[in-house]
């Protein structure tokens, strides 16, 4: 997990909260996963020399090694503890 500052955050939750409660309020995962997808790919998109500035491999390399640092982190800090959850309720394979 990428921990910044405690003062550096309120910038960036004001922002995410919005945006997840905007996803929230879509309902099922059909109507979230496609705005999701639009917001992170646009987002990837603008940073990687399409919202200004210079395409690098770099940068590149950066947002995707974040990207799959994040995917990391959820299963690792979400998925795991759930499954181990769901294991204990049903009962392992």
């Amino acid at each position: 997990m990428p921990y910044i500052p405690q003062e550096n955050r309120a910038k960036y939750d004001i922002l995410v909260d919005e945006l997840s409660e905007k996803l929230r309020s879509l309902g099922s995962n059909d109507a979230m996963v496609g705005p999701l997808n639009y917001i992170v790919s646009r987002l990837t998109w603008q940073l990687c020399g399409h919202g200004g500035g210079e395409c690098r491999y770099a940068r590149l390399n950066a947002v995707i090694g974040a990207l799959d640092c994040a995917k990391s982190e959820l299963s690792r800090r979400i998925v795991a503890p759930y499954e181990d959850v769901k294991k204990t309720e049903a009962g392992d394979v």
